[in-house]
């Protein structure tokens, strides 16, 4: 079952795909700046990710901040603490975020997480855990939070960890599979879980996060190979295609629980949330220039 919050909230050899990609790079500490770049950076995409460190400004000592997902601007945050959803902003991607506030009209006797801005209006996508289950729930216009119907909270059935693309698709967790669904007509389907190699038998795959092009998938697993939950990462040449082996990911997974959380449409920089003495941080890495 899924490490990151169902508990806490309830009370390859090769680094990527890529052929560039190398060994384990130097993590950072507690001085380590915000997420720098954003959209106005660019990389060479045949480099590993480098420079993990932890998003200083988006962390309280003591709590669970984790689940960090960027508005398409790069200039906004959405993420969870310790169960409860928060935004931030910034006036530029060079500054670090601020402003980090409890999202309103949202937070319920609830615990609630992996908050995804959509690309089309005021739709926030998140994960709900309350007495009905765990499930996907859409709030319009920030506010008025409800449950969509298909992936919405169902007994012992778990959906979770949305991440919607433009275009009407979106993968979220069942589980520990990695499902892809798409709206029609307004409404979202259940969806259908992703085939091997992606989804493996006997392992845990949850928590994807995925180019817009549905090129690159980066997610959590702990199949053989993983030292708990760690970051693998798959490619293909179109989005007809089936996915490449998945790699795992050295150059920023560590002892610790690694869950990717976000990547960048150019594929330049991914946020993830690490589980370090049973406390989660966001982290944050890019490929090198």
């Amino acid at each position: 079952m899924r490490l990151l919050f169902l508990i806490v909230l309830a009370g390859c050899g090769t680094d990527t795909f890529r052929s560039g990609d190398a060994s384990p790079s130097s993590e950072g500490g507690a001085e380590a700046s915000a997420m720098d770049g954003g959209s106005d950076r660019k990389c060479d995409p045949m480099k590993p990710f480098a420079g993990a460190k932890p998003v200083a400004e988006l962390d309280i000592p003591g709590m669970d901040d984790a689940t960090a997902r960027l508005t398409p601007e790069t200039l906004g945050v959405f993420f969870s603490r310790s169960g409860t959803l928060f935004s931030a902003g910034r006036m530029s991607t060079m500054q670090p975020f601020g402003n980090v506030m409890p999202i309103p009209g949202i937070n319920k006797m609830s615990s609630d997480f992996d908050a995804w801005p959509s690309l089309v209006g005021n739709e926030l996508y998140f994960t709900r855990m309350n007495a009905a289950g765990t499930g996907i729930y859409l709030a319009t216009n920030f506010g008025n939070p409800a449950p969509i119907p298909a992936i919405g909270p169902s007994g012992p059935i778990l959906n979770f960890a949305p991440y919607a693309l433009f275009g009407g698709v979106m993968y979220f967790s069942r589980n520990d599979h990695i499902v892809r669904t798409e709206r029609v007509q307004g409404m979202w389907g259940a969806g259908t879980d992703l085939p091997a190699p992606v989804n493996l038998a006997g392992s845990t795959n949850v928590d994807a996060a995925i180019t817009p092009d549905e090129l690159h998938i980066y997610f959590a697993s702990d199949r053989t190979g993983s030292q708990g939950m760690d970051i693998w990462g798959s490619a293909r040449g179109k989005a007809t295609a089936a996915w490449g082996t998945p790699l795992k990911i050295d150059s920023i997974n560590s002892n610790d629980d690694d869950l990717p959380t976000w990547i960048s449409p150019d594929d330049c920089g991914i946020v993830f949330s690490r589980r370090s003495q049973g406390q989660f941080d966001i982290w944050y890495a890019q490929r090198q220039l």
